[in-house]
């Protein structure tokens, strides 16, 4: 259970705007969901395409997921 999400958020939020590209990250799937009580889908892009051009490790694997996660064209994929 997570106590203080939206002072979580604002950490993340002051540390995205100082281009930390772990903070765009994590604020992108942060929105990306509601499991956290605070979906965004406007939000989840805007910090999704920052570290989509800050190469970060992690966004391709997240980009493969979310696409198949939507799509799912056969159901035994």
């Amino acid at each position: 259970e997570f106590k203080n999400t939206d002072k979580g958020i604002s950490y993340l939020e002051a540390a995205a705007s100082a281009d930390y590209k772990e903070a765009n990250y994590l604020l992108g799937r942060i929105y990306l969901t509601d499991e956290f009580g605070v979906k965004d889908t406007a939000l989840a892009d805007e910090y999704l395409a920052k570290a989509y051009q800050q190469e970060h490790k992690d966004i391709k694997t997240l980009i493969v997921n979310v696409t198949l996660a939507v799509s799912k064209p056969y159901l035994w994929m």
